[in-house]
């Protein structure tokens, strides 16, 4: 069995290669598409990204405290 601080470890690592992975590719697209919609497929990203972030964890401590 994998510890629930290892998950959250890995989802932690994830979260953060996909936020870096995103900005890379938010400055790569910004100089050739117009703003508005490389800022709405940020908001895309972002409201797919975070609310996965605190589920996985939240999950991770109820089962490292039951």
């Amino acid at each position: 069995m994998i510890s629930s601080a290892t998950l959250n470890t890995i989802t932690t690592i994830i979260v953060i290669f996909i936020f870096k992975m995103t900005s890379v590719i938010i400055t790569t697209i910004i100089p050739m598409t117009p703003q508005t919609i490389t800022i709405m497929e940020f908001t895309t990203i972002t409201a797919i990204t975070l609310p996965t972030a605190p589920r996985l964890t939240s999950s991770g401590a109820q089962q490292s405290l039951t």
